[in-house]
Order: C-alpha cells, then sequence, then structure tokens
C-alpha cells in the first residue's frame, strides 16, 4: 500500500531529544507513512542518531545533510516539495507523538474534503519530558478564523496539511525566517481552506528556557507585518485589524525583561493553556 502521509522533520542540534521523537512516530497506530528528514548543519550528534536509527525502519528517510545551515522555512519547503502523498504533516525534532495522532488526523481529512488543515491540542513538557501544561487552540473553522488575528490557531508542529492545498499557495514564504506559520494558515485560510483542530493532546510539546528569547525584534516585526497582509487576505473588519496590530505593538514595545512574566501571565489568562 502507498503510503498517504509524509511526515516532514529538519533537524539542527537535538541530540537529546531525538530518539525520544523518532520512537513515537514509529510507534503510531496508523503505519502508514514515510519520514522525510534535512539535518540543517547541526553541530551536534543529531545527524548519526538519525542514521542509526533508520537502519531498522525503512519508512524513515534522511534525505539530506546541510554543510551550511539554511534555516526551517527553506528546510521545510524542500521537504514538502519532494512528498507525494496526499498529506503532508510537521513535526520537530524535540517534540513527540502521541500514538494515535496520525490515525486520528488521517481519518477526519479523509472523511471531509472540505478540511485542509488538521491539528490538534498539545500537551507542552520541560526539557525532561515532565508535563507543564496544556496548550488549546480553537477547534471548528468558524472559531479559527476568529482566533487568527489575534494568536496562531494551529500548533504548527501538530498539523497535517493537504498536499494539494500546500501546493496551492507555494507552501512556505521564505522572506520569514520565523513565523512561518501564522503566515501559511492566513493564506491557506485566504485561499479557502478549511481548519478543524481535535480537542485531544496529540502532541508533547518541548518548552526550553530560551523559548521566550525567540522572541525578539525581529520575531515581533515579522508578526506585526503577518497580522496586515493575513487580515486582509481573509477580509477582517477594520475593528479587527486595528485590533491584531495592537497586540503585536503592545509585544514589539515591551521591554525584554517584562516579556517572560507577560508570557507566564498570559497562560494564566489564555483559553489557549489550562492545566491538566
Amino acid at each position: 500500500m502507498n503510503p498517504l502521509v509524509t511526515i516532514i522533520m529538519s533537524t539542527h542540534n537535538a541530540e537529546d531529544y531525538i530518539d525520544e521523537c523518532l520512537q513515537s512516530i514509529a510507534a503510531q497506530t496508523y503505519p502508514d507513512f514515510t519520514v522525510y528528514m534535512i539535518d540543517d548543519a547541526s553541530m551536534d550528534n543529531t545527524a548519526d542518531k538519525v542514521k542509526e536509527f533508520i537502519k531498522n525502519d525503512k519508512r524513515f528517510q534522511l534525505v539530506d545533510i546541510h554543510k551550511q545551515n539554511r534555516g526551517l522555512t527553506p528546510t521545510l519547503n524542500e521537504l514538502w516539495k519532494m512528498a507525494e502523498t496526499k498529506y503532508v504533516a510537521r513535526m520537530d525534532a524535540d517534540d513527540v507523538m502521541h500514538e494515535e495522532r496520525l490515525e486520528k488526523q488521517v481519518q477526519l481529512l479523509e472523511k471531509h474534503e472540505g478540511l485542509d488543515v488538521v491539528g490538534s491540542y498539545a500537551m507542552n513538557i520541560n526539557k525532561d519530558s515532565e508535563p507543564i501544561d496544556i496548550r488549546k487552540v480553537p477547534v471548528y473553522h468558524k472559531d479559527v478564523k476568529k482566533t487568527i488575528p489575534l494568536a496562531s490557531p494551529v500548533i504548527h508542529p501538530s498539523a497535517m496539511i493537504r498536499r494539494s492545498a500546500l501546493k496551492a499557495v507555494d507552501g512556505y514564504n521564505e522572506t520569514y525566517p520565523v513565523a512561518q506559520d501564522y503566515d501559511l494558515w492566513f493564506r491557506l485560510m485566504g485561499n479557502g481552506s478549511g481548519f478543524h483542530n481535535i480537542p485531544e493532546t496529540l502532541l508533547y510539546y518541548r518548552m526550553e528556557a530560551h523559548h521566550v528569547k525567540k522572541r525578539n525584534i525581529r520575531h515581533r516585526w515579522l508578526d506585526a507585518k503577518t497580522r496586515w497582509r493575513g487580515t486582509k487576505l481573509i477580509g477582517s473588519t477594520r475593528r479587527t485589524k486595528l485590533v491584531s496590530l495592537t497586540v503585536s505593538a503592545v509585544m514589539l514595545g515591551m521591554p525584554s525583561f517584562l516579556k517572560p512574566s507577560m508570557m507566564k501571565l498570559k497562560e494564566h489568562i489564555d483559553p489557549r493553556y489550562s492545566k491538566f
């Protein structure tokens, strides 16, 4: 049987977590998949660990090793364009899949032709894989559309995407080294794609201490740019556009030392987070 799903994964300096990640993929209850991986110039033993793992499971392929780091966005474009399957699933090298993730996503996409993007809730975990809290996202398309001007409505490494929909918008925008997923969700929605998030924790999402530091001024500028263009694409009202930009402007102007505290506060008031 030809697989329906290609899992795409860029790896970079993930030696501490890659084994757990690959084992969780291999243990899926839905077995008909292919994994395409590119190591993006890791400086540790990530590539060697991947090479050792794939000796015992032919579904996993290390298709390239970059000599120089190219970044996540162009690497993801390389990967999805190689895929020949009906669906493309995202995964990060430091995260862990629930064993039923692929099965539940494939079932939903096969049953509903109007859906192009299916994500899920995620359990945030620490470096020792201990649970922190649950990250929730809106379930139904109408609620995804309400949420997207304010925050990314799909957890990127939880997503399975219909390849034809991804191709229709030419994949990821390589002018976005970060926030490439947020930009993609806007463009897919603007092109008529249907969204759904399964209200179950089908992904274990690694939260590192440096997670907040990644959200620097460049990230916030790209976030504002994404919101401005995206709200136009999906036909948001003037008021919604202004609210969307205000959220980004507040974070852009906030002193760096306050951002970790704000992220912690956000987890208490944001409905996308809850204790398990």
